[in-house]
C-alpha cells in the first residue's frame, strides 16, 4: 500500500503539470522529479475555484488515494462516515442477504413504480429471485454524519465500486450538493457509466465530469488522459 501510494503520489504530480497546469512548456519530467505543489496551484488554473476532496473508503485505499490528491491540490478533505459502520460481512457481494447486497436494491428516485422502472431500466438490474425479493429493502439511503463542504467549487468523490456503482453512502452525501463541479473516481472495480449514474441522481444544479478508476495498474499515461479530459470539459 506504501508502494501504491508513491506511485499515486507521482502520477498525480507529473500528471498535473503535464496536463491542466502547462503552460506551453516541452519540458519533460522525470517520475522521481520532486515537485512543489506551490508552484502549480491548480485551484487558480481553474478558474481559482475552491476544491474539496471527499472519499468513503472500507479498506482505507480510497482513502490514501484522497489523501493523496488533498495534499497536491492544497485542499480540504472529508471523509463519509455511515452512522452505521460497516463490518466485513456486510461486505460481502456473493450473500444476497448481506448489507451491501440489500443496500444496492434502494431506489435513486424514490418509490413510485414508475420511477423504480426507470432505476431499473437506467441501471439494467434484473428482476430479484424469490427469495430476494422476500427481504425487506431500506425505503432511505443509509444516515451518514453530516458533511458540509462549505463554499467549494469543486468535489472530487472516491469511493470503491460496488456492483459496478457507488456505495448507496455515497449517494447520501451527493443527494444535498447543489451548485458544485463533482469530479468522482472509484479505487476498486470498474468504474464504467458511474458518472452518468452520478449525474442521473445530483441535483441539476451540480455538472458531473468525467471519472474513471485509479488503481495500482492505472498508468501514468492514463492519468494524463484523464486529466487532459478533464482540463477540456472546464473549458467548455
Amino acid at each position: 500500500m506504501k508502494e501504491f501510494k508513491k506511485i499515486i503520489s507521482a502520477i498525480l504530480m507529473v500528471a498535473l503539470l503535464a496536463t491542466i497546469c502547462s503552460c506551453g512548456s516541452n519540458k519533460k519530467i522525470s517520475e522521481e522529479e520532486s515537485i512543489r505543489m506551490d508552484d502549480i496551484n491548480l485551484g487558480n488554473n481553474i478558474q481559482g475555484k475552491k476544491i474539496a476532496v471527499v472519499y468513503f473508503s472500507v479498506d482505507d485505499q480510497a482513502e490514501m488515494v484522497a489523501e493523496e490528491f488533498a495534499t497536491e491540490l492544497d485542499a480540504d478533505l472529508y471523509e463519509i462516515e455511515p452512522e452505521l459502520p460497516y463490518k466485513d460481512t456486510d461486505v460481502d457481494f456473493d450473500n444476497p442477504n448481506s448489507r451491501v447486497s440489500i443496500e444496492d436494491e434502494i431506489s435513486l428516485f424514490g418509490e413510485e413504480e414508475e420511477e423504480d422502472e426507470t432505476y431499473a431500466l437506467a441501471y439494467m438490474i434484473e428482476p430479484p429471485t424469490k427469495s430476494e425479493a422476500s427481504r425487506e429493502i431500506p425505503k432511505e439511503l443509509p444516515k451518514i454524519n453530516k458533511i458540509n463542504v462549505g463554499k467549494a467549487n469543486i468535489v472530487i468523490v472516491g469511493f470503491p465500486s460496488w456492483n459496478n456503482n457507488a456505495p448507496k453512502p455515497v449517494y447520501t452525501f451527493l443527494k444535498d450538493l447543489k451548485d458544485k463541479i463533482i469530479i468522482p473516481f472509484c479505487t476498486d472495480g470498474e468504474f464504467g457509466k458511474i458518472d452518468e449514474y452520478i449525474n442521473n441522481f445530483v441535483d441539476s444544479s451540480c455538472t458531473v465530469m468525467t471519472g474513471r478508476e485509479l488503481s495500482e495498474n492505472t498508468t501514468i499515461e492514463e492519468i494524463r488522459s484523464w486529466m487532459a479530459m478533464l482540463s477540456s470539459e472546464f473549458d467548455k
